[in-house]
């Protein structure tokens, strides 16, 4: 009896699936310069060192977890060294050994802890620059002439406001300047690199001009009508979206330097409206939106980013940060539902790679100490806080400067509880190790810790 064609093509698939494949990739830094002598693994895969040129090879056992397609998770390892961004360890088994090459960006930590505090440093400057630069003609105005009672007020609520303004951008200097340190400076736009250079100088309303004489949104219809004339490959197109959304994100950031927080929400959803499937942009916007208290505008952007997360890291993040709201609406199953799950997804990610994803179990589990004393669950809580503690007691003990703020934090929380359960001698050391902390953290950045 003669085989079909349909049956052998089958047969054929079916060997390719079983049979040993390999995974390749490159590790570079951020400015796309190889770097070598890097340990790249995956769970259950002897690691393999990186060559002088940053290629590595990795051949995959004939096991179900490693059949075409299959997701995986690298860990990497080097002395002195951490992974860039976390999403950069998630890949898929290729079709055939060695076709598409994974890239993994990593940093040298000394480098990068100059790199953010002197970023940190220019950003905050440029936000007190700004905030004097609006707030000095109205005190003046207040002292220089006897106003009327009304216009006294008025005067006033606008300082009040400036304030709170002035603070809240300040306290998201540290996150804004590590969230762009992450992007792809060699995949992203000359605009791009320009005007982000200029913003890790402080100079983010040149940056923002540097980008409005751009002009996106025309960029943004090119694009759109070459899709509809199908003028240019797929590809072409979405890295444009992308690079266009990155652009607005960028844009958006700057603008809360400058105090601009409505410039702020409209760059972030013109970032949005130019690429519409980045999961990445959409959480970007959900997350200002939080720090704005708009809550639920904040959670229907993180449910579409949740619907288009790529991988597991994704996902466990978005759901952290719904958890936050839903605590925040006192809406206290579905927040649990979240944490758990997010602590969950974390948990088996440390297991492959706890270098990248332990740092994210204690977060969570400081998230659910809060979550569970808020609701009077004080054994829970106490159980939380304290495995939070342990966690990033070991992780500052390789990365003091990077962890020993969560320590503080997490003291801080376990002296709260304390407090709260009368337990008076434990909430005292609690508090009076985690001043100790912050003022040794103080001695070394003051306008963070101080």
């Amino acid at each position: 009896m003669k085989n079909s064609p349909l049956l052998v093509f089958l047969l054929l698939l079916l060997v390719k699936a079983n049979a040993q494949t390999s995974i390749t990739g490159f590790v570079k830094d951020r400015k796309a310069k190889p770097v070598g002598g890097v340990l790249v693994g995956v769970f259950g895969v002897t690691p393999q060192g990186t060559t002088n040129l940053g290629q590595f090879e990795l051949k995959l056992p004939k096991r179900d977890e490693f059949v075409a397609g299959s997701k995986i998770v690298f860990s990497v390892q080097k002395d002195g060294w951490s992974v860039l961004d976390e999403r950069d360890l998630f890949s898929f088994v290729p079709l055939r050994p060695g076709e598409n090459p994974h890239t993994i960006r990593m940093v040298n930590d000394t480098e990068r802890d100059a790199d953010l505090k002197e970023q940190e440093k220019n950003i905050r400057a440029a936000i007190e620059q700004e905030f004097k630069k609006q707030v000095t003609p109205l005190y003046a105005q207040i002292e220089g002439n006897k106003i009327p009672a009304d216009s006294l007020g008025r005067l006033n609520t606008r300082i009040a406001v400036l304030t709170a303004e002035r603070d809240q951008a300040l306290s998201q200097v540290a996150d804004m300047v590590k969230t762009l340190y992450k992007v792809d400076l060699a995949a992203a736009s000359q605009l791009y690199r320009d005007a982000y250079e200029l913003s890790t100088k402080g100079k983010t309303r040149e940056a923002n001009e540097l980008i409005e004489k751009a002009n996106l949104d025309e960029q943004l219809q090119k694009i759109e009508e070459e899709e509809r004339q199908h003028t240019i490959r797929l590809e072409e197109l979405a890295k444009g979206r992308r690079q266009i959304a990155e652009t607005y994100v960028l844009q958006a950031k700057n603008s809360i330097t400058s105090l601009d927080f409505a410039a702020a929400e409209q760059a972030y959803d013109k970032a949005v409206m130019a690429d519409p499937k980045n999961d990445e942009v959409i959480f970007a916007f959900a997350f200002f939106l939080q720090q704005q208290n708009n809550f639920i505008k904040a959670a229907l952007f993180y449910e579409k980013s949740l619907l288009l997360s790529k991988d597991e890291y994704g996902r466990a993040v978005v759901l952290n940060n719904i958890g936050n709201i839903y605590r925040a609406n006192q809406k206290m199953p579905e927040a649990e539902r979240a944490y758990v799950e997010a602590l969950g997804t974390y948990r088996k990610l440390s297991e492959k790679n706890p270098d990248a994803f332990l740092p994210d179990v204690a977060t969570t589990l400081n998230n659910l100490g809060v979550f569970y004393s808020d609701n009077q669950r004080m054994p829970e809580a106490e159980r939380a806080y304290v495995e939070a503690l342990g966690i990033r007691r070991k992780l500052s003990e390789k990365n003091p400067d990077a962890f020993l703020p969560d320590v503080a934090s997490t003291l801080n929380n376990l002296g709260n509880y304390y407090r709260a359960n009368q337990k008076m001698p434990e909430a005292e050391r609690a508090y009076v190790e985690a001043l100790g902390t912050y003022r040794k953290l103080s001695e070394k950045n003051p306008d963070a810790f101080l």
